[in-house]
């Protein structure tokens, strides 16, 4: 402790590792201000990594154009750019001038550690400045004297790469080799021709070919050289190293001086493979080249064993860690028979907390010796490969089940009968006879996410839930896709809960127990069909988050095998996706008051849904019906969509009732699509007060699912009014008028054409009879319905209606003044009933929020401009049919004046044979 400074000096350090941490550079440099005792506690942290969290790859020149942009000029100005450069002239700088040196040419026997290369690239603009500076006949001293400390000497990781360290980007990607000095250098002393004439897939290269395999060259030679340099001023101290694969050589000279040297990283750095066509071929030369490459890559790998196992003789068991990386060209990656004969000469982890992709390879060399007592994670995923070293893992002695303290694991499957083990423990557990206490514990297994490489039947997922009941909290499951995946394969089913029986005992039970604290989980399974046990959500009482995905998008109503109503009082989050959608039974939401997000879908194709027949909605299997017989009185014409692909047997059941009733007081997310959306009931919004998204989508191929939207669809479920019957039933047969002219205007079949006409003057007749009652309501009704209280969503922000959907002037002003005056984006897409200044009409009237509106009904520009709308000015760039008011709307801020976007839908283009 300093007398004139009161603070221990572990105290003083750890708040430079904090202030280090946070990356508060200015405050640790004015530490060195305050007295010698707070500098030296500073300088050893300051400068132990000192490349760590610099980011020049923001540097390169604002004036490059975008053709110039990969080989553009260096911004010298920058800030960032300066203080790195100058940070690797004081490390250089405060070095010995000279190092050891064999070589015949080199005077005395000692060689420069600053080699040419790199005056060139850091100080040839100092030497430019200075010569100014000299021909003015300044007395002043150098722009850079020579530093009064030896910074060097604090350094203990040397790493001037872009993967661990973002440094490299002053050298990485050749950004410091363009200087103009630094490619006059290459060329003078024929390094650029040397590069050129040994690179054997110039051909195949694109761009400026030339520069690229120069400034490659040039930035492998700047990192050897600057590590080199920074690695024998201060080899005592160093303690992590990256080393180019080609340049191990020279420091096996090293080897007695790297005492402390606990992590070593091997840089690949000349490719030997490269993604061609499989027409390209290889001349005689560029063979010839390549042979010689590959025959480098192998001295220089076995070079790299040498190192670690003459490290290890020399110092034993110093180095901790080993790993042989190419991070600019994964397809060109270590052989693996190299990578586990170098971590095999390493010894095994000391008791790991963690297994990662940091520590995985070393634990994969070293199965067997590894203590994995303490072992509490195992996080080890990469999306659509297979674990590396999975063959030598499995030879060795398995490792899982030595996992005592195992709480989280997110790794690839490796095998169905991966965790048998594990059940065996827990039939053991449960069939003991011994006192609690007395017992091997089980492992305490929270969170369980396997990824599958290939098609899973789901047995694993099985044997986890059941060995692992009294701890698991969260399960994700995912993958399922080899990549010779077909999917016109017919391929098992993802079997959840069902064990391995077909469910044709009504009664069965899933094969899960009760997961007490189960509270998320999630199965995507792509094109392979899921299918869930009806109970097992009865298993999951204190499910919060439940998302099962899978592809199907066609299927028969009539075979479809709905689960059993469950208890689910903690649920927030549903999203059900594919046969989980179609098979959940909507009694559950009688207990899911605390659910935030909703979504129910079938998968999507070319934009549009599959949507059943309408007629079959009223239909059950063996014809039994027990479900309402019109809930929209909509078409019943044939549905080009309609697919027996969907062939569960399954017992004859009634299908469950959506009574559209919920509530769920907290809901803000609602996404509906497909079926699920077309036989919504708005009524349903009267129990979801905090929604701010909905969507509604009802596009399907055949275009056979219409939806009217009348004022009744929007009135508060139980309001009374004396005129509200009236009004109902004239509504209805309103809607049932425009039925039957649409139906009219569907038929295509010229053989009807007298009969359409018949039918035509018959109601020109009735419409003269009850033309002048309904002119004479009309007016009535416009004023009725103002006194009508309508469903509340004051906090709806995003409203999607996508789907033919009709809805007319009052509806829209009814949904936009009444029910969600707050709304901010609009989006009607593909629907009708209304027009253009209408929908204008009815949104600024009402909407003072808005700020984007998008509607694909018929438009033109003299239609937009008698709505009152103007081209919309931005300041960026938006696409085209962008409007806004030409008029300021009242009750609305102009800072941000509302976009009116007009698209043509996207069935019109379809091809004929689709609509």
């Amino acid at each position: 402790m300093s007398c004139t400074f009161p603070l221990p000096l572990e105290c003083l350090q750890l708040i430079v590792h904090h202030l280090t941490a946070q990356q508060a550079r200015k405050s640790v440099a004015a530490l060195l201000c305050v007295n010698k005792y707070v500098c030296g506690a500073t300088l050893p942290i300051l400068y132990r990594d000192p490349f760590v969290d610099m980011a020049p790859f923001a540097t390169i020149s604002t004036r490059a154009t975008a053709t110039s942009f990969a080989f553009g000029p260096i911004d010298m100005t920058n800030k960032t750019v300066l203080g790195l450069i100058h940070l690797v002239r004081v490390l250089l700088l405060s070095m010995p001038p000279s190092a050891p040196c064999d070589d015949q040419d080199d005077h005395d026997g000692k060689r420069e550690l600053v080699t040419e290369l790199v005056r060139v690239a850091f100080f040839q603009d100092q030497k430019r400045d200075q010569d100014q500076h000299d021909d003015k006949a300044a007395l002043s001293p150098p722009l850079l004297p020579t530093p009064f400390l030896p910074y060097y000497s604090f350094v203990t990781t040397v790493s001037f790469e872009d993967t661990s360290h973002s440094t490299g980007g002053l050298l990485s990607n050749g950004l410091l080799a363009k200087e103009p000095a630094v490619q006059n250098f290459m060329e003078r002393t024929g390094r650029a021709a040397r590069a050129l004439a040994q690179e054997p897939f110039r051909r195949f290269r694109w761009g400026n070919v030339e520069k690229t395999v120069v400034s490659d060259v040039t930035e492998l030679q700047l990192r050897q050289d600057l590590t080199w340099a920074l690695c024998f001023s201060n080899a005592e101290c160093i303690q992590t190293l990256y080393i180019s694969i080609a340049d191990i050589g020279r420091y096996m000279t090293l080897m007695p001086r790297l005492k402390v040297l606990s992590e070593v990283n091997f840089q690949l750095d000349r490719d030997t493979t490269m993604q061609l066509q499989p027409e390209h071929e290889y001349t005689l030369e560029e063979r010839t080249l390549l042979a010689r490459l590959e025959e480098d890559r192998r001295r220089q790998l076995e070079e790299m064993i040498s190192f670690v196992k003459e490290h290890q003789r020399h110092h034993p068991k110093s180095i901790r860690t080993a790993r042989c990386l190419n991070d600019r060209a994964p397809q060109d990656s270590c052989p693996d028979e190299y990578y586990c004969r170098l971590l095999q000469s390493l010894p095994p982890l000391n008791q790991p907390r963690c297994l990662n992709h940091n520590n995985w390879a070393q634990f994969a060399a070293n199965v067997a010796d590894t203590d994995l007592c303490c072992v509490k994670s195992i996080q080890y995923q990469i999306y659509g490969r297979e674990i590396r070293f999975l063959s030598h893992l499995l030879e060795q002695r398995p490792f899982l089940q030595r996992c005592r303290s195992l709480e989280k694991i997110s790794i690839a499957s490796f095998g169905e009968d991966m965790f048998k083990w594990a059940v065996q423990e827990r039939k053991d557990f449960d069939e003991s006879k011994e006192a609690a206490p007395s017992r091997r514990s089980l492992i305490p297994l929270r969170e369980y996410q396997i990824q599958f490489p290939n098609p899973s039947f789901g047995r694993q997922v099985d044997d986890v839930a059941y060995a692992f009941q009294d701890t698991l909290e969260t399960m994700i499951i995912s993958g399922f896709c080899p990549h010779d995946f077909n999917i016109d394969q017919s391929w098992p089913e993802f079997l959840l809960g069902t064990g391995d029986s077909n469910e044709a005992d009504v009664d069965s039970l899933p094969s899960w127990p009760e997961l007490p604290r189960l509270n998320v989980l999630c199965v995507y399974t792509t094109w392979i069909y899921l299918r869930v046990h009806r109970h097992l959500l009865k298993m999951l009482p204190r499910l919060s988050t439940l998302t099962l995905d899978d592809k199907r998008s066609r299927y028969n109503l009539a075979d479809v095998v709905h689960w059993e109503p469950a208890e689910l009082p903690d649920l927030t989050h549903l999203s059900l996706t594919g046969t989980a959608a179609i098979s959940f039974h909507p009694d559950t939401f009688k207990s899911t008051r605390n659910l935030y997000s909703l979504d129910l879908r079938m998968e999507y194709h070319d934009a549009y849904s599959f949507i059943p027949h309408p007629e079959q909605f009223d239909q059950t299997p063996a014809n039994s019906s027990g479900e309402s017989a019109d809930e929209h009185g909509d078409d019943d014409d044939d549905d080009d969509d309609n697919d027996n692909s969907f062939s569960i047997p399954s017992p004859q059941r009634r299908r469950p009732v959506w009574t559209w009733d919920w509530d769920l007081p907290k809901l803000t997310h609602l996404c509906l699509t497909s079926e699920f959306a077309y036989r919504f009931q708005f009524r349903m919004l009267a129990g979801t007060p905090s929604l701010l998204y909905f969507t509604l989508d009802i596009n399907s191929f055949s275009r056979l699912h219409k939806r009217t939207v009348g004022i009744a669809d929007l009135v508060k479920p139980g309001f009374q009014h004396p005129e509200l019957q009236r009004f109902l039933e004239q509504e209805r047969q309103q809607q049932e008028k425009k039925r039957t002219q649409e139906r009219r205007r569907d038929r295509f079949d010229l053989d009807y054409g007298e009969q359409e006409e018949e039918e035509e003057v018959e109601g020109d007749e009735l419409d003269g009879n009850g033309g002048d009652d309904e002119e004479q309501s009309g007016s009535q009704d416009d004023e009725i319905w103002q006194e009508f209280e309508f469903v509340n969503l004051t906090g709806l922000e995003d409203f999607l209606l996508a789907g033919p959907w009709m809805l007319d002037y009052r509806v829209l002003s009814a949904l936009f003044g009444k029910v969600a005056p707050k709304m901010e984006r609009v989006r009607l897409k593909e629907c009708y009933g209304f027009s253009v200044s209408e929908f204008v009409k009815s949104t600024s009237e009402n909407l003072h929020k808005l700020q984007e509106a998008v509607v694909t009904i018929p438009w033109t520009d003299k239609l937009v401009a008698e709505a009152g709308l103007v081209e919309h000015t931005p300041g960026d760039a938006y696409r085209g049919n962008i409007y806004q008011l030409e008029r300021h709307p009242v009750g609305r801020s102009w800072s941000h004046p509302a976009k009116y976007e007009f698209g043509r839908s996207d069935y019109d283009t379809l091809p004929i044979d689709l609509r």
